[in-house]
């Protein structure tokens, strides 16, 4: 199958909803938004499918979708990452490592999420978030007014870091050397008083070029932690100088 020049309204070139199913020996080319995405619970298996010359990236996913992704190419798109959907997310959810494209530990490419009360958010160990670049009004970063569980391992830790970090998770910006990271390029993990805050956990994580501030202010740290309880174990926040 090939699908090309379609997807004028963001529900990407072959959308899932909800579904399972197979995507299988498949082209997909010149998409103006996203190569294929998964929304909701669905969890399709994509084989052998080359994703090409999108305008923003080949896949975006709920963080409820599991889709199986195997004998996956890229050329020429806007990313080289898979797009996280949510804004808010209202039930717990678990983001999975994934290699995909010859890509080891692919970055999940993240505006902002807000994880609500009553919603926990697991990273499995060797999990890489990547922020977009925030703008001076635009919070780009995660509010934890659920729980957060980031439990990586010595070996695979899990990163968050800002889309411009190459060394980590590729080249997901597809931009080659042309630009690199720097302290504030994305907000905080803001972690909020909640009845789930004994779950927070930090273990063998890093924290990379977070730190900007919204509206102007700028004094926020990498973390943040408001009036609840975080477990930190073995993490490295990575001040850098003005």
């Amino acid at each position: 199958m090939q699908v090309k020049f379609a997807d004028a309204y963001g529900w990407g070139a072959v959308s899932f909803t909800d579904a399972n199913g197979k995507l299988l020996n498949s082209l997909i080319d010149n998409s103006h938004h996203y190569g294929v995405r998964f929304d909701g619970t669905s969890a399709p298996q994509d084989n052998n499918v080359s994703i090409s010359n999108c305008r923003l990236d080949p896949f975006a996913m709920s963080l409820k979708s599991d889709p199986t992704l195997t004998n996956i190419t890229f050329a020429g798109n806007g990313s080289q990452g898979i797009y996280i959907l949510e804004g808010e997310l209202t039930t717990s959810a678990t983001l999975k490592r994934r290699d995909v494209a010859g890509i080891n530990n692919i970055a999940y490419i993240v505006n902002s999420i807000t994880i609500q009360p009553n919603a926990v958010l697991t990273l499995e160990p060797g999990v890489v978030i990547k922020f977009v670049q925030t703008s001076y009004w635009n919070y780009i970063g995660m509010s934890i007014n659920g729980a957060l569980i980031a439990n990586g391992t010595p070996s695979e830790k899990i990163y968050f870091t800002s889309l411009r970090d190459d060394s980590k998770g590729g080249d997901t910006n597809n931009d080659g050397s042309n630009t690199s990271p720097r302290h504030g390029q994305w907000w905080t993990v803001n972690f909020a008083i909640s009845v789930l805050d004994t779950l927070n956990s930090f273990k063998n994580c890093e924290v990379r070029y977070g730190g900007s501030g919204q509206g102007g202010y700028s004094n926020w740290g990498n973390v943040v932690v408001s009036n609840c309880k975080l477990k930190l174990i073995a993490v490295i926040l990575n001040i850098q100088p003005l």
